[in-house]
């Protein structure tokens, strides 16, 4: 008699998300398909159905990286009583995602693919739609150039050069600057 075979209800996902734990528990460099698979209960040939390679189940982990970061800032300005609060609250949530999940941090800005590009144009978006909330903003370029500052700081926490309220204060600092350079 051969044993059951084991199915998997949404493997995809379950497989983004073995990764994603196994890139925090033991780093970038570590991973690989069959340890995703072992840690999920599959075959290791199992994760080949949906991810041609490693580099394509890495790019579905910046895609969900950029999902879960643009959440979590989305939750940040709907709780806030004022835009210029949503934007500090915006601030420190990005520095804390870096801090969280800094392999997946410094992954989602390497992945090039078509899906986690619109990924983060969506995340640009909401840091923009915060910014028009202040009232003197007409281009996208300041969210830009707010987002950069944002992920300098939070990069260069990770680094260990600043520390955590450093950069909390410095992404702060980005904000002012941002308002203060807004047309009006």
């Amino acid at each position: 008699m051969k044993p059951a075979r084991y199915h998997h209800g949404n493997l995809p996902a379950a497989l983004i998300d073995a990764a994603i734990h196994l890139i925090e528990a033991q780093g970038l460099k570590s991973l690989t398909l069959r340890a995703v698979a072992e840690r999920v209960g599959v075959s290791h040939t199992a994760p080949y159905r949906h991810f041609a390679d490693k580099s394509e189940l890495l790019a579905a982990v910046a895609y969900e990286g950029y999902e879960r970061l643009t959440h979590r800032l989305r939750l940040a300005r709907h709780g806030a009583p004022s835009a210029r609060q949503a934007l500090s609250r915006m601030a420190a949530g990005y520095v804390d995602f870096a801090r969280e999940h800094p392999d997946q941090f410094r992954l989602m800005v390497t992945a090039t693919d078509e899906r986690t590009a619109t990924s983060a144009q969506q995340l640009s978006n909401t840091i923009h739609a915060c910014l028009l909330q202040v009232g003197r903003i007409g281009e996208s370029d300041n969210a830009t150039q707010v987002w950069s500052h944002w992920h300098g700081v939070a990069s260069l926490m990770l680094a260990g050069i600043v520390s955590v309220a450093d950069a909390k204060q410095q992404a702060e600092r980005a904000i002012v600057r941002a308002i203060a350079m807004m047309p009006g």
